[in-house]
């Protein structure tokens, strides 16, 4: 790829080359105190784009969301005003298309400030959700959808995680931020609201535009990219709505500035020569809005590695402590309200998603484990086809009795079993093949990390029965398979049966002192 990179030189030229750019530059701040999720996306697709990023506050401690956009004011004050200030946010983002092509399509909105664009969910409890958050007031309600939006986009919500604007608006727009207001996406959602939202009455709009400190003359043009033109937000989990074309199909179709010549024929050699340089490993197509946007920003709660991957981007390990913010902020927010009804169903909503974690960490401690009896059959598995229909998916450990009650020639596991941890490289649905006159001791999913079992006699690293004294014979009792995500000290088994000369009897176990019995990773 380091033949298609644009150097921060070449592409600051390429913007001076822009209406109304000369001697001005394009700034990229995002404020990032530590490196997960994509942001090592970020820096490489800055990089490779010849972007000019600026990371603010990195190695400092997180306060709130006030905090950055201090940052982001203070460092405004260093630049030249009438140069132009990209914020993006630091662990969802990457970028697609050159400096120059997001210039010059924000230069041809004519607004102030342009950020990117959200559309309503299609729940109402969401909705009410979102509004407790991010609505300011609620007796200004969100615009209706332009009538040029594209068919399938409603872009009316504002997300601040990406806008842009002059450094000289920038500081004035975070400077009039009420100084208890932490939350910056309810903020930059009022100005937005103020320029672009439908009031109650006009005494309304009045009164909310002196409390932010402005007047109706001198009031701040925000708007989103509702075309998704500059900025794309994930509107999906999965990424189904983007589509990555390779260069020489999707540039002449969708980059404004692969242009023709002036007799309306294909782009010359020295335009193919510069589009191929400036890119990452294919062009990024919206679908909904068959746009080709320069900013990709993906839902903290989604996992985008394909995409970014194909990109040719590194990927990182989604983190669910971003979940877990969102879920806080929401629930915090939705206490800010003025409408009763909006305040009652957001909050319950924000309830039902702290129960949701609760019970999420509860089922998988140490004090909640699935038992599975393993008495479940009487006869014998006779073929494959028979055990799919005799034993769901679900099932983690299992015993099968043979016919006349007793044990031939146990099938061994493989060698790989180490202490319990039953890890079988077989797919979930498919069994070992069975000898003659064997039987199936247990089936455990590949994604299974950890079993912990109660059992008569665990061998080396094979699992076979305890032979009785008396009779040489094999025999083989019911035991109880549990399974926790992390090893617990001691663990509660339960209908635990083992062999008479077995020191496991059930109830609470230490590993430590019954290695025989309960076993760990």
């Amino acid at each position: 790829m380091n033949d298609r990179s644009l150097s921060v030189e070449g592409a600051d030229e390429l913007v001076s080359k822009l209406p109304g750019m000369k001697g001005r530059r394009l700034h990229v701040l995002t404020p990032a105190t530590h490196c997960e999720m994509y942001f090592p996306a970020l820096l490489v697709s800055a990089q490779k784009l010849g972007y000019r990023l600026h990371i603010l506050g990195l190695g400092e401690k997180w306060q709130n969301f006030r905090w950055k956009l201090v940052k982001v004011r203070e460092f405004c004050k260093t630049l030249p005003p009438n140069d132009l200030v990209l914020h993006v946010d630091a662990f969802d983002v990457c970028f697609l298309q050159p400096p120059h092509i997001l210039v010059e399509r924000y230069l041809m909105t004519g607004v102030d400030i342009l950020s990117c664009g959200e559309q309503p969910s299609s729940q109402f409890l969401l909705d009410a959700f979102h509004d407790s958050m991010f609505r300011a007031d609620l007796d200004v309600s969100w615009p209706d959808r332009r009538e040029d939006s594209p068919e399938k986009l409603d872009l009316r919500y504002l997300n601040s995680g990406n806008w842009i604007t002059t450094a000289k608006l920038a500081i004035r727009m975070l400077s009039i931020m009420p100084e208890n207001e932490v939350n910056d996406q309810k903020w930059l959602s009022k100005l937005y609201l103020i320029s672009k939202g439908k009031f109650r009455d006009e005494e309304t709009k009045k009164a909310i535009i002196e409390s932010c400190g402005l007047t109706e003359m001198d009031s701040i043009n925000i708007d989103i990219d509702y075309r998704c033109q500059l900025f794309y937000l994930s509107r999906d989990l999965d990424g189904s709505c983007l589509d990555i074309i390779p260069h020489d199909i999707a540039g002449k179709k969708y980059c404004s500035w692969f242009k023709k010549n002036s007799n309306g024929e294909a782009a010359t050699p020295e335009a193919e020569q510069e589009y191929s340089k400036t890119y990452l490993n294919g062009i990024l197509i919206d679908k909904d809005a068959e746009s080709a946007p320069c900013v990709l920003h993906m839902y903290c709660r989604a996992n985008h590695d394909e995409i970014v991957k194909k990109l040719g981007l590194p990927i990182a390990i989604p983190e669910i402590s971003s979940i877990i913010y969102y879920a806080y902020y929401s629930f915090i927010g939705s206490w800010r309200v003025r409408r009763y009804i909006s305040m009652i169903l957001a909050t319950a909503v924000g309830a039902l998603s702290l129960l949701a974690i609760f019970l999420y960490l509860f089922t998988t401690s140490k004090n909640y484990l699935m038992s599975f009896s393993t008495n479940m059959l009487s006869k014998p598995i006779e073929n494959i086809s028979s055990f799919n229909e005799q034993i769901p998916n679900s099932f983690l450990l299992c015993e099968y009795k043979h016919k006349d009650s007793k044990l031939e020639d146990l099938k061994s596991l493989e060698s790989a079993i180490v202490l319990g941890h039953l890890r079988c490289t077989m797919n979930s649905h498919d069994i070992p093949e069975l000898t003659e006159n064997s039987h199936l001791i247990g089936l455990i999913p590949p994604d299974l990390e950890i079993v912990a079992f109660s059992r008569p006699h665990f061998q080396g690293n094979r699992y076979s029965p305890r032979t009785s004294d008396s009779t040489k014979e094999q025999s083989l009792n019911s035991y109880t398979a549990v399974t926790f995500p992390f090893i617990p000290k001691s663990i509660q088994l339960k209908d635990s049966r083992c062999n008479k000369d077995s020191a496991a009897t059930g109830g609470s176990i230490d590993l430590d002192q019954l290695p025989d019995h309960i076993t760990e990773l």
